[in-house]
């Protein structure tokens, strides 16, 4: 009787070893609901405390389309990108032109493909990355803004698997030689999610997808590069629009942060070919 109270009180202690950090870690979720949220007009001082306005100079270097650019800034600079255009730099303070990022052509510091208008600067670098040669294959150049030149190359990762498929769009460093990519699920079936992998294109680890939609426009093609940043020295990931969830993403991990709570306002996934049936739902972005 001594014996198998002994080995009780062993596996009791086993059972709470692996079941206490599963409840810590959940702890650690931020839940937002906006089921009862209302819509309404406010004014900008009651959401902002204060605001910078920076007017661009416009040059004749530096021609953007003002409906597809992205803004990422930095302590000294506005890096202005055109979608599948080029890259231009602007003073922080007074929005002065000081050049364009690199350049679109085959020399040891230009590109061939384009520049990630969203979600393709890290501003811990100060890294702009460039798709080179092939979407699936090929190479993403790592172009230091200080410098104005090609740091590096990454290897696009490729799978072993034939059933899986990497669409990965612009990485993000995790760590030194370590980076991770949002696959899109450009069939409604893909398997995979995120892709973790090195400067050679070595896989290191594969988060599945679980989520499908209906494949309804045969020509469309998802092309998101994922919401990736920092925060606290930890990078952390959403998907564009559809998914509901902000994701800790380690070298080993992808662990729930932030959950936005929607109810019938949440956007259905498995319908995002057919505007008319989430026109009026909520979206994450």
């Amino acid at each position: 009787m001594r014996n198998f109270i002994l080995f009780m009180k062993m596996l009791l202690c086993l059972v709470l070893l692996f079941i206490i950090p599963s409840i810590l870690k959940a702890q650690n979720i931020t839940y937002i609901d906006l089921v009862q949220a209302k819509s309404e007009k406010i004014n900008s001082e009651k959401i902002f405390k204060d605001f910078e306005l920076v007017p661009l100079e416009t040059h004749e270097d530096a021609l953007l389309n003002i409906k597809t650019a992205t803004y990422y800034l930095t302590d000294k600079y506005i890096i202005a990108v055109s979608f599948l255009k080029g890259a231009y730099i602007f003073d922080r303070k007074t929005g002065k032109f000081i050049r364009e990022v690199s350049s679109f052509g085959q020399g040891p510091n230009e590109y061939t493909g384009w520049i990630y208008n969203r979600y393709g600067f890290d501003e811990r670098y100060n890294i702009l990355y460039a798709s080179d040669g092939a979407n699936i294959g090929g190479v993403w150049k790592c172009i230091n803004i200080e410098t104005n030149k090609i740091e590096s190359t990454i290897k696009k990762p490729l799978p072993k698997d034939e059933s899986e498929f990497f669409s990965a769009y612009a990485p993000w460093r995790i760590k030194d030689n370590t980076y991770v990519s949002f696959c899109n699920n450009r069939t409604g079936k893909d398997r995979i999610k995120l892709v973790v992998f090195n400067k050679d294109g070595k896989v290191f680890n594969k988060f599945m997808n679980h989520l499908e939609y209906k494949k309804e426009i045969s020509y469309s093609n998802p092309s998101n590069n994922g919401i990736f940043y920092y925060y606290k020295e930890l990078t952390y990931f959403k998907e564009w629009n559809y998914n509901d969830t902000v994701f800790c993403v380690t070298e080993n991990d992808l662990s729930p942060h932030i959950i936005f709570k929607l109810g019938y306002n949440k956007a259905s996934e498995y319908h995002q070919d057919n505007a008319e049936y989430n026109r009026s739902k909520y979206f994450i972005t």
